[in-house]
């Protein structure tokens, strides 16, 4: 054991003794390793803020909602409808469903300036429950004003007090600006003129979701109307389609890197082997065992290929920001090591392969007789 102990601190020393005296060597494999690592990873960390931007419209978005817009004007004969139009009735049977009335007006307030008035009718109240009261049936939607807060609010030369409430649910998919919500009735001059009736539809199952989609389509264009369909499912298929190619750029660019690196590494191990062929024959001659020799070169070029790795990970969470700007995505949020760790597997997975196949060609060297050397 001591025997063992001595061998491994002697070639520790050995090790170091070359890096001091031979620097440009080891800084060859780390420069080599960080220049392959580091635009794979800025690549891939590419492919993974787009995925996370993607993902972060769909749940904004709603991505198991259908949004449909329907333009009801005065002279329609659909106008006497305040509620749920017949065709759309089906949906029903599918998820859940609810309709609200646009009215063409604006509210103005002292605080939030102008915002969108929608009226609500009853067959809404189970849905707006948390917001709606009977004391307060008049709410102002906004994410900047303090939930709870009064608000005078101006609407077709009317004035109403409002509160403040933060859209949530349904809603909050729906509407993201300021909207004041107000029951059916309230400002019967501007129903009056018209109205656009957003029916707000969620589907018990997202498989389910497309077919329901082109059958809404359908049923507008069979029916002459212009109705506005809304949905996520092409944000969907967009992230299935980047997801896909995120894994062959993956495994792509981890499979060139490892390849790339077995290869300049397999060269300067032999270069280096070829060197100190009469030294490691003197080391083996004195009771060093080959897979001793072999152990420690391959130990050493994990840990300066792994090292140029984790630096070039840290190299770029410091840059990153160029990253932020580049795929719009907020400040502060970036490649974490959670938002990477795939990546970062993978690569290393492959570089380190790259590095034991490196040192394949040098077994060649150290099978040689002891003898044949030294003579």
């Amino acid at each position: 054991m001591k025997l063992l102990i001595s061998i491994g601190s002697y070639l520790l020393k050995d090790i170091f003794w070359r890096w001091r005296e031979q620097p440009g060597n080891v800084l060859t494999r780390f420069v080599v390793a960080y220049a392959l690592v580091l635009p794979s990873l800025g690549l891939l960390g590419a492919f993974a803020l787009m995925a996370d931007n993607l993902e972060s419209r769909l749940t904004r978005n709603g991505i198991d909602m259908l949004f449909i817009t329907e333009h009801v004007n005065a002279s329609s004969d659909d106008f006497v409808s305040r509620q749920r139009a017949p065709r759309y009735a089906p949906l029903q049977g599918h998820g859940t469903m609810f309709q609200l009335l646009q009215l063409f007006g604006s509210v103005r307030t002292s605080h939030a300036g102008v915002a969108r008035v929608v009226a609500y009718p009853d067959t809404a109240l189970p849905f707006l429950e948390n917001m709606v009261t009977v004391e307060a049936p008049i709410v102002f939607l906004s994410d900047a004003l303090p939930e709870g807060m009064p608000i005078r609010t101006e609407i077709d030369n009317h004035y109403f007090n409002a509160q403040v409430r933060r859209p949530s649910g349904m809603l909050s998919k729906m509407f993201q600006q300021n909207v004041v919500l107000v029951p059916e009735g309230t400002l019967p001059r501007l129903e009056t003129r018209g109205f656009s009736r957003i029916t707000l539809f969620k589907a018990d199952r997202i498989s389910a979701l497309r077919g329901l989609e082109e059958a809404v389509r359908l049923m507008s264009k069979l029916d002459n109307q212009n109705d506005f369909v809304r949905s996520s499912l092409k944000l969907l298929g967009d992230l299935d389609k980047l997801k896909e190619k995120q894994v062959y750029w993956r495994f792509g660019l981890a499979l060139a890197s490892g390849g790339v690196l077995a290869l300049v590494l397999g060269t300067l191990a032999l270069l280096e082997y070829q060197q100190r062929a009469y030294v490691i024959a003197l080391l083996r001659s004195f009771g060093i065992r080959r897979w001793m020799v072999y152990g420690m070169q391959l130990l050493e070029s994990a840990f300066v290929v792994n090292l140029a790795g984790v630096s070039a990970y840290f190299t770029l969470a410091y840059f990153q920001q160029v990253l932020y700007k580049s795929f719009g995505q907020r400040t502060g949020a970036g490649l974490s090591l959670e938002t990477m760790a795939s990546e970062i597997i993978v690569i290393l997975v492959c570089v380190n392969v790259g590095v034991v196949i490196s040192t394949l060609p040098a077994l060649h060297i150290l099978k040689k007789d002891v003898g044949t050397i030294l003579s």
